[in-house]
């Protein structure tokens, strides 16, 4: 019965469902249940009541219910309740309270449950809890009592209750932990913590725990450990210490865990490690410290780990390493340190890692690395030194004799000897982008018998020698885009006869002899766009037998031979756009039976319409899924007879109704585009498109033209289109009395015009899935929705409407997406949109609401957007609506002006977000209550912010997870020293400040730095 209206329940409504196993009555808007209100569901099984409103239950409610074992109340508004409503449950095994508003669970409270395994209290505003509130529960294994206001132990009691497995504490206040508190639970296995304010850790702070295998305590203010304090759980695993302010690691604070084999102390603020400390942990491997502070590394910090696979240092402040500071670590595979200050690395610095199998050096300063450094790393398989400031890399170097891997990029390498990588006999990857080397020595890679991947962009190469790529016998993609190469001797590639991919984009290449492909037998993609070729001659890649894809974008190419692509009888994808094509009716497409794209755009002065008289080409029988011939200035099109194609793009052309596009020889066209041309009127679309069957069109756009009215008569012909589009034009109305004609029509673009009304019933007996009206000058919607039952998705921003009728919406129950942004809509508390099924883009922005409304809005919806609004209130029922919203952008609704309580009322509520948008709210971003979001991009733009105290607190409670970050406008001078070092950040915006110095070191925390938005 879910997402209906119903507020109350009959009495005895169900009585004679006595076989009923599942029953589920979510968001429906109930208030309460009533006495015997389940009565006579006597084999109910499972009862979901979430998303409601029940504030008050009846104490024989549930009577009848005895075999009930999942009883879901999430998301209500209880506040208080009688034990006795449990006491007919003696079967229940799962009782879910999350998202209520429960402030004191009483003694006795759950004492008829005596067959409960899970009780779920998250999210409620528990600050008292009786010492005999869990009197009963002898068989519970799992405890959550996550997110409420409890702030130390000493406040309430923890259960006694010998069966308990799982105890979650995690997003509280707790800022003290009394010791003993968890004897009453000796067999949990697994203790959440994280996310509170506890300072200190004592030694019997986790008495009792022996059966404890997994902590995790990350995102607390721990400033100290005291010795033995984890004595009291000698089978812990895992321990999980990130992001806290431990200011060292103490001897005597790891004691007893013997069993451990995972340490994360990441994002701490650990300046030293006492000798000795790991001196109890030989079982140890994995070490996290990174993004701490260390300076100095020390013989003395990895004592006794013998077992140790895996050791991450990076983004600390390392200068220097003492000789023979790794050299007890004989088992480590990986070694990161990665992000510091290190300027050389000696042999004596590394010695003794003869099992080593990945070393991370990037982005340090390195300028040196001592010869022989590496030899004896027999095991070692990937090497990275990018992002340093080597000058030169010498055999030595790279003497491993295992690498696989070896990142050199980012450096400032000006030369590269004839003997660089004699020693990479092994090699798979070698990477020298973003250097100074101009020249290659012939026969540089002869050694590389194995190796598939070689990229050398960015390096200001000039040319490719004879045998340039000698011994790449196993080569399978060659990247040497963006350098200054201008010739290719004819035997620079050989050897290379197992490529497939060859990149050469953003060249000076300006021509070519077809030989220099002769090895390259099995290439596949070939990419010579962006250069400067002025012509192709016959044959110019008739040795590329097996080639798929060959690109010449934007080169200078104003001939084409007309046998240039003899040969290419395998090719899919041919991009000739951007050039200068003067003979394009003479020269022959490949002889392929189809391909997947043809692209001509921007290649004026391309002419379609004139044969040179010499030379009749005949009839190709390629089928071209996509030819594009946008931007060409065409004015007329009086047969294509090069090709056939399924779809046509002719988008911004000059093209109009008096010149009739003749398309007669295109057998399979499905797809036409005519974007941005010059059509003012189609009267008949026969009359401007020459079609051999009107039938076969799908789709048609004729958006950003001159039309200023559409009658779907014209179209009638078109009885099989799906997707019209006529947008961006100057329709100020649309003839509907054929309408009914295109019955198969599922998508509707009628945007950027200037409707105001539409008849109503206009869309009766459609298809219609989508309906895109958004920037017209709509006022009434009721009239356009008549007859839409199948509508999904549904665009009217920036329109005039100003009022909606009560539940609009309701009967459309397929919709999912809803734009309603940039109207002058007011909702009041009694609007109910009915908006049931709505999943995305609940769009509401630049309209006029001041008191938020969510009843109606679905327990699906994941987007809402809010932006430049007045919100002066949120009502009840958005506390559910926040908790699992994906998506929420409240910038510019004066939040903080209009008195909103940005934790309590906002913040606190929110759960899932993982895109959150409050710019322009003269906030000053404390974030610092809030629950921890994973994956979260931010827009706090034009706020009150102090960025260092900020990304501190984001560090603090997001750690690596922050993937975007918006400071636009928020007077920011300066950068904190690596403020940014987020290792998932991808998006930065630092628009409209003041800062005169920035460092991209500040951003990265890994050794490859993944931001695509700077």
């Amino acid at each position: 019965m879910d997402n209906n209206d119903i507020s109350k329940l009959p009495t005895k409504v169900f009585k004679s469902m006595k076989v009923t196993l599942t029953l589920t009555i979510i968001n429906i808007q109930l208030n309460s249940l009533d006495a015997y209100q389940f009565s006579g569901l006597i084999s109910l099984k499972l009862l979901r009541l979430a998303f409601n409103n029940i504030s008050s239950i009846n104490d024989t409610a549930f009577e009848d219910l005895y075999n009930l074992t999942t009883l879901d109340l999430t998301d209500n508004k209880l506040k208080r309740f009688s034990s006795t409503i449990f006491s007919p449950l003696v079967n229940l095994q799962d009782l879910n309270l999350n998202e209520n508003e429960i402030q004191r669970l009483n003694a006795g409270q759950f004492k008829h449950l005596q067959n409960l395994k899970a009780l779920r209290l998250r999210t409620n505003a528990i600050s008292y809890i009786h010492e005999n509130a869990f009197t009963g529960l002898n068989k519970l294994q799992f405890l959550q009592l996550s997110g409420n206001p409890i702030r130390n132990f000493p406040e309430f009691q923890l259960p006694n209750v010998a069966s308990m497995e799982f105890l979650k504490l995690e997003q509280n206040s707790i800022t003290y932990v009394e010791p003993y508190s968890f004897c009453g639970m000796p067999k949990v296995w697994e203790l959440q913590l994280f996310q509170n304010k506890i300072k200190k850790l004592e030694r019997y702070t986790f008495a009792c725990t022996s059966n404890l295998r997994n902590i995790s305590i990350h995102n607390n203010d721990i400033e100290f450990i005291e010795i033995e304090t984890f004595c009291s759980m000698p089978y812990l695993e895992k321990l999980d210490l990130n992001d806290n302010k431990l200011p060292k690691l103490s001897n005597g604070s790891l004691a007893c865990l013997s069993r451990l084999t995972e340490l994360s102390v990441i994002s701490n603020q650990i300046t030293n490690i006492d000798e000795d400390t790991f001196k109890p942990t030989n079982k140890l491997a994995k070490l996290f410290l990174t993004d701490n502070s260390l300076s100095i590394i020390k013989p003395s910090y990895f004592v006794n780990l013998d077992n140790l696979y895996l050791l991450e240092l990076a983004d600390n402040k390392i200068r220097i390493i003492e000789n023979g500071s790794f050299t007890k670590l004989k088992n480590l595979v990986f070694l990161s340190l990665s992000g510091n200050d290190l300027t050389h690395i000696q042999r004596d610095h590394v010695n003794g890692l003869t099992n080593l199998q990945e070393f991370r050096a990037s982005l340090n300063k390195l300028v040196s690395i001592e010869d022989g450094t590496f030899c004896d790393f027999r095991h070692l398989e990937t090497l990275r030194l990018d992002r340093n400031k080597l000058s030169h890399v010498h055999p030595q170097t790279l003497c491993a004799p295992s690498l696989l891997r070896v990142y050199l990029n980012s450096n400032n390498i000006d030369s590269v000897a004839p003997t660089t990588f004699q020693n990479l006999t092994s090699i798979e990857i070698l990477v020298m982008n973003n250097n100074n080397i101009s020249n290659l020595p012939t026969k540089l890679f002869k050694s590389m018998k194995v190796t598939l991947t070689l990229t050398i962009i960015n390096v200001r190469l000039n040319s490719l020698d004879a045998y340039q790529f000698s011994g790449l016998i196993s080569l399978r993609h060659l990247r040497l885009a963006f350098n200054n190469i201008s010739s290719i001797n004819d035997t620079a590639f050989e050897d290379l006869y197992n490529l497939t991919t060859l990149d050469l984009t953003d060249n000076k290449l300006k021509r070519f002899s077809s030989t220099i492909f002769s090895p390259l037998v099995n290439l596949q993609d070939l990419n010579l766009n962006e250069n400067e070729i002025p012509r192709l001659n016959a044959g110019q890649f008739k040795h590329l037998i097996n080639l798929k894809a060959l690109r010449l974008q934007t080169n200078a190419i104003s001939h084409i031979d007309e046998n240039t692509f003899t040969g290419l009888n395998k090719l899919q994808l041919l991009q000739l756009s951007g050039n200068p094509i003067r003979n394009f009716p003479e020269f022959q497409l490949p002889n392929v039976a189809s391909m997947e794209f043809l692209g001509l755009s921007r290649s004026y002065p391309l002419r379609l319409n004139v044969h040179n008289g010499s030379v009749e080409r005949s009839r190709n029988s390629t089928v071209i899924k996509t030819l594009d011939l946008t931007n060409n200035y065409i004015s007329e099109i009086r047969y294509l007879d090069f090709a056939d194609c399924r779809t046509l793009n002719l988008s911004y052309n000059k093209l109009h109704e008096s010149n009739p596009l003749n398309f007669s020889t295109l057998l399979n066209l499905a797809h036409l585009d005519l974007t941005g041309n010059r059509y003012s009127n189609i009267k008949n679309v026969k009359d401007s498109f020459i079609m051999s069957n009107y039938s076969n069109l799908q789709s048609l756009n004729i958006s950003s033209n001159m039309l200023s009215n559409i009658d779907m008569k014209a179209l009638e012909p078109l009885s099989e289109l799906q997707s019209l589009s006529v947008a961006s034009n100057h329709i100020h109305r649309v003839n509907s009395d054929h309408f009914k004609n295109l019955r198969s029509l599922e998508e509707l673009y009628l945007d950027n015009n200037l409707i105001g009304t539409l008849s109503e019933n206009y869309f009766m007996n459609t298809k219609l899935t989508s309906l895109y009206l958004q920037n017209n000058q709509i006022s009434n919607v009721n009239p356009i929705l008549k007859g839409l039952q199948n509508l999904r998705i549904l665009y009217l921003s920036n329109n005039r409407i100003k009022s909606l009728q009560n539940k609009t919406f309701s009967r459309y129950r397929n919709l999912r997406i809803l734009d309603l942004s940039g109207n002058e809509i007011k909702l009041s508390v009694q609007d109910d949109l009915g908006l049931t099924f709505l999943e995305n883009c609940k769009d509401l922005a630049k309209n006029k609401i001041s008191n938020l409304t969510c009843s109606g809005l679905p327990p699906v919806l994941r987007s809402l957007i809010l932006a430049h609004n007045n919100i002066k209130k949120f009502d009840r029922n958005c506390d559910g609506l926040f908790f699992q919203i994906k998506k929420i952008d409240m910038s510019y609704t004066r939040l903080i002006a209009n008195g909103i309580d940005m934790k309590k009322d906002f913040l606190d509520k929110l759960n899932l977000v993982n895109d959150l948008k409050l710019a322009g709210n003269e906030w000053n971003a404390d974030i610092r209550e809030i629950v921890a979001l994973t994956y979260l991009k931010l827009d706090v733009s034009e706020n009150l912010i102090t960025l260092a105290t900020l990304m501190s607190d984001l560090s603090d409670l997001i750690g690596p997870y922050l993937i975007g970050i918006h400071l636009n406008k928020c007077n920011i001078s300066s950068i904190p020293e690596k403020a940014f070092a987020f290792y998932s950040l991808r998006i930065l915006s630092l628009d409209g400040n003041n800062i005169s110095e920035f460092d991209m070191v500040d951003i990265s925390s890994r050794d490859e730095n993944i931001l695509t938005d700077l």
